[in-house]
């Protein structure tokens, strides 16, 4: 059976681009589950450890923004394979930290640098990937960035158990650079039109920030990513103290969400037959239905399943507000990937601060529903409908 040219461009990229969107998104979140060994190792409190987490995103919201502007004046796969090289050589510094502030500063460094890799990748995707496969496309990406949510959950705290916290990142650095490796044989995509020069897509960008629906579609999008971090960050201190969960049981409970994240798969084909807003407002109401089943649920299991359909609403919500701003940025959606991730990992960055400043888990995910509740109302009344 002869295969077009469309397909096998989609059958050969995107498994490269989603396992790598996994292995470098997984950086926000291998230092969870690690929080206490870091604190150990340090000699220094959970709350001054979390900073780990916290300035690697906000370092990556700033690096998706300079990535961003780039890919849309150099070429993307460019920026891809010097990125993962980098990130690569970073992240063995990461593990040989010989401080807390030495960690937290390389972790900067590291978010800024990674920020290269998921970013580019959308724009990519528009340069090589037809038409009619980039929802789906879209929606692949966007499910792996949501799996490195839980995926690197897993494998700091599994890694941890087995290496030490040193050899999550020494491993990582291994698979960035067979990730160089392998993108030598991606195709070069499109290049940018001799006229863009810098300073015409920096122009460009800006005026992504003077369209108000474009600024609302960012503003609902840091609320995802936002809400992912936050549920986690406050879920594992909660099942601790709730039902003295810990170790294998905290594992299993990540392990679960997994499903809820492989409904995102589908959200690509829901898109090119309903409006991308109504699918992106029934994700914000499945995961407002999970917040206050687990705030309200008196059992564990019960809890592990209204979990895993908050789970199951964001990652329907993902890739349709994705969708939508690629759909208003045009020609310059690389820049306007680049402001949405810098807005959503912004978020992200702000999810562990909340949980650590929040000792209730059940006022917690309180808050949480009335977040998603406003990106609803924003999303219906304030961004223009999109097929």
């Amino acid at each position: 059976m002869k295969v077009n040219k469309d397909t096998r461009d989609f059958l050969s990229i995107v498994p490269v681009l989603g396992f790598g969107a996994i292995l470098v998104v997984s950086l926000m979140y291998v230092t969870i589950p690690i929080i206490p060994a870091l604190a150990q190792e340090f000699h220094a409190s959970p709350g001054q450890v979390v900073w780990a987490v916290s300035v690697y995103g906000f370092a990556y919201a700033i690096g998706c923004l300079l990535f961003g502007i780039t890919s849309d004046r150099y070429s993307r796969i460019m920026v891809l394979k010097i990125g993962l090289a980098a990130l690569a050589v970073c992240t063995i510094a990461v593990a040989w930290s010989p401080s807390l502030h030495w960690l937290i500063g390389l972790r900067a460094v590291q978010g800024l640098i990674a920020a290269s890799f998921p970013t580019v990748t959308l724009g990519y995707i528009g340069d090589v990937i037809a038409e009619r496969f980039r929802p789906l496309a879209i929606s692949i990406i966007s499910s792996s960035f949501l799996m490195s949510g839980i995926l690197g959950q897993l494998f700091g705290q599994a890694i941890e158990d087995w290496l030490g916290w040193r050899g999550i990142f020494e491993l990582l650095a291994t698979g960035y650079l067979i990730l160089v490796a392998v993108t030598i044989y991606l195709p070069k995509g499109t290049s940018p039109p001799s006229g863009h020069s810098l300073p015409f897509v920096l122009r460009r960008t800006a005026g992504l920030l003077h369209s108000p629906s474009m600024l609302l579609s960012f503003a609902v999008s840091a609320t995802v990513l936002f809400s992912f971090v936050t549920m986690y960050s406050g879920l594992s201190a909660y099942v601790l103290e709730r039902f003295d969960l810990q170790g294998e049981g905290l594992m299993w409970i990540r392990i679960a969400g997994i499903p809820g994240i492989m409904v995102s798969l589908i959200t690509g084909m829901l898109v090119r037959r309903f409006h991308s807003k109504s699918i992106l407002i029934i994700g914000f109401a499945a995961a407002g239905v999970g917040l206050a089943g687990e705030a309200l649920s008196g059992s564990l299991p019960l809890m592990v399943l209204f979990s895993i359909l908050f789970v199951t609403g964001i990652a329907i919500a993902n890739p349709s507000i994705i969708v939508i701003i690629g759909q208003l940025g045009g020609e310059s959606r690389g820049s306007a990937f680049a402001i949405n991730a810098c807005a959503a990992f912004a978020g992200a960055s702000l999810g562990p601060l909340l949980a650590q400043s929040i000792a209730s888990f059940e006022l917690l995910c309180a808050v949480l529903i009335v977040i998603l509740l406003l990106a609803s109302v924003t999303a219906r009344y304030g961004i223009p409908c999109s097929n």
